[in-house]
């Protein structure tokens, strides 16, 4: 399939659509362009796909008669929309020319803050700040990093994404600890 990114539609998601000819709205030298103009290009380029996150333009221009099909990506940024790239890659399966379809992207639920490890005889005590009440929680029941990070990011306060540094954070710190309690 022959796609085209409009100018806000983020870069790096041409890197998991393997198998198509991606190119940007830019890289044809359609800087200048914008809504129906840069819509009638790429009619007139045949593309296949027209890929935006660009939800005024979706709303205010018309699509019927479009050759190619146009998906909407309703998210804002990167970060959002790099969790939900199967839907994406749906959605290119079964856009249709002359038709839009939208990607619905959810808001990421908001992390918590100051996570912290704890150490005591039988474990770790994993404690952290609840964005949404702003109360402070403890885990005391993980007995490992491992246990407490994955608890963590099955309950959502952190994502899969920061395991590896939140584990390689707390080992440091606790190997700090030990040491400062060796030279007393």
């Amino acid at each position: 399939m022959k796609i085209l990114f409009d100018h806000c539609t983020p870069r790096k998601l041409r890197q998991f659509l393997k198998g198509h000819n991606v190119t940007t709205a830019e890289q044809h030298g359609w800087a200048e362009l914008e809504n129906g103009n840069l819509l009638d290009a790429a009619d007139e380029h045949e593309f296949d796909i027209f890929i935006t996150n660009d939800k005024k333009m979706a709303r205010e221009q018309n699509f019927r008669n479009r050759r190619f099909g146009t998906i909407v990506i309703e998210g804002e940024n990167w970060e959002q929309i790099r969790h939900h790239i199967p839907a994406v890659q749906q959605a290119i399966d079964r856009v249709q020319p002359g038709k839009k379809t939208h990607v619905e992207i959810p808001d990421p639920e908001p992390l918590a803050n100051d996570v912290t490890f704890e150490r005591h005889e039988d474990g770790f005590n994993v404690s952290w700040t609840d964005p949404k009440t702003g109360k402070t929680k403890t885990l005391k029941s993980a007995k490992s990093v491992d246990a407490g990070a994955a608890w963590l990011a099955a309950h959502k306060v952190i994502s899969e994404e920061k395991i590896p540094d939140l584990k390689r954070e707390v080992l440091e710190s606790l190997e700090r600890e030990r040491e400062r309690k060796r030279q007393r």
